[in-house]
């Protein structure tokens, strides 16, 4: 890959009187003692959480069993909410994903409801039916943020989808089944694109979910989103389109949209069957603000999800080779920083950044949530160059960046 020297430099003043684009850069007045308060209540706060996470640990520590991949937390249902603190502060190790990774993803055939219509199930009865194959999926990222997602058993050995853009700067993973085991899981692949992502955990007597065809399905049918909070429920909505094409000059999506506006979630037929996955946020990548219901179809995902267990990966898919995360608005004021995305694991375009750069703006587009650097590499061909606005050390500089190929 070419590799590029910066192509301007300007150094600012320490702080600078204008705006970025992202963000304010003016610094909080010296004379402002409110935010000092505010800044000791934080430090207050995060203090009798640590220690109350301590006691959550030694609880949780206590309820060890033989296998110490295992924590057993609620036998038999996710009725009771799990404290975060007991969730993260384990010392479980990650598993090892197997080297050799094979699975086919099996549809079963979908029948038309209006042929089958005595053998419509409601939200009760297919979460009965799926519950075993259901879990939710607790995220804590790099920032010590959580996050909760449905997860969806795939095979009886440990393979779980659940949605790509609620893994983003993830730290920690655990699962939770509905037998009450909580298992580290691992990142076996992600494709941001189609919001699809496959977790492994070190399981031999999972129970699969069973899932249909999708091109199946025919307008007003009804569908069921799995959702979490406390529990997983099952929200009920109707097939508005069944094909809604999504596309840039490099990039094609083609999915089924719904009534209903859930972000993320396994979606089924009411056969009990899965027959797609919410994928609302891949509407932004394509320039459109229009994300109500989008899923995307088990027929599609087949192939797709075939490649991240296997290969880690989406083929063809464009890539910039680093990671990036938001940055709290009160880490911006306390360390005087411009609003933009914190640039860390970088895998290529490293003789250009550095771990810690702010990136500000792509190609001209301004930054300030993930979306809107995925909504330029979308856009993008394989190879292609593109400039970059960074912050660094007090400095904004012009960077040339190449955009590759996603191959992990």
């Amino acid at each position: 890959m070419a590799k590029h020297k910066p192509e301007t430099e300007e150094i600012l003043p320490e702080w600078d009187c204008g705006t970025y684009q992202t963000g304010s850069t003016t610094p909080p007045k010296s004379s402002n003692g409110r935010f000092t308060l505010l800044f000791l209540a934080v430090i207050f706060l995060g203090g009798l959480l640590s220690g109350m996470g301590l006691v959550n640990l030694h609880q949780l520590q206590d309820k060890y069993q033989e296998n110490n991949n295992t924590i057993p937390v609620n036998q038999g249902e996710y009725t009771q909410s799990l404290s975060e603190d007991s969730v993260f502060n384990t010392d479980i190790p990650t598993p090892q994903i197997p080297a050799d990774r094979q699975f086919v993803l099996t549809l079963e055939n979908s029948p038309y409801y209006s042929q089958n219509s005595d053998h419509l199930l409601d939200a009760a009865q297919i979460r009965e039916k799926a519950k075993a194959s259901l879990a939710q999926v607790h995220i804590l990222t790099r920032s010590h943020n959580t996050r909760t997602a449905v997860g969806l058993v795939m095979s009886a050995d440990g393979y779980i989808l659940t949605n790509a853009h609620l893994l983003e700067s993830a730290k920690q993973i655990f699962v939770y089944l509905s037998d009450g085991r909580l298992l580290p899981a691992a990142v076996v692949g992600s494709d941001i694109l189609t919001d699809l992502a496959v977790l492994y955990v070190q399981a031999q007597d999972l129970t699969p979910a069973v899932f249909g065809t999708s091109n199946q399905l025919q307008v007003d049918d009804p569908v069921y989103t799995a959702v979490t909070d406390q529990e997983i429920t099952l929200k009920k909505s109707g097939v508005f389109n069944v094909s809604r094409k999504f596309s840039t000059a490099h990039n094609i999506v083609n999915l089924i949209q719904t009534y209903d506006d859930p972000k993320s979630g396994p979606v089924f037929n009411s056969y009990g069957q899965v027959v797609g996955l919410c994928v609302s946020r891949t509407a932004k990548y394509f320039g459109t603000a229009n994300n109500l219901g989008l899923v995307l179809g088990s027929n599609a995902m087949q192939s797709l999800v075939q490649q991240l267990v296997q290969q880690g990966y989406v083929s063809g898919r464009p890539d910039m080779g680093f990671e990036v995360e938001e940055i709290a608005k009160l880490y911006q004021q306390y360390w005087q920083l411009p609003g933009g995305l914190r640039v860390s694991g970088i895998q290529h375009n490293g003789d250009q950044l550095h771990d810690g750069d702010i990136l500000l703006a792509l190609n001209g587009k301004s930054l300030s949530v993930p979306e809107d650097l995925y909504a330029v590499i979308y856009g993008c061909a394989i190879g292609q160059e593109i400039t970059a606005v960074v912050f660094r050390e007090g400095k904004q500089i012009t960077l040339r960046l190449t955009v590759g190929q996603q191959t992990q």
